[in-house]
């Protein structure tokens, strides 16, 4: 039996901020806007919302290129 693959979940816009800045907290010790501007956070967003990825993982892989 084939199993069906189901598109990621569209977080809401203050979900996707709060884990952005949750993970960059994490691993810098500092929120993401000490890092990224406003219209970088939203242009991030859209991305991660038309990513064959999850939230999460799109979120994840962003801050392990941004920190590489």
């Amino acid at each position: 039996m084939k199993s069906i693959a189901h598109p990621p979940t569209v977080m809401e816009r203050s979900e996707f901020i709060e884990s952005l800045n949750d993970e960059f907290t994490s691993k810098q010790g500092f929120g993401i806007y000490a890092f990224l501007s406003f219209s970088e956070i939203d242009d991030l967003y859209h991305l991660a919302i038309v990513s064959t990825e999850a939230p999460k993982a799109a979120i994840k892989m962003f801050i392990k290129h941004y920190l590489a």
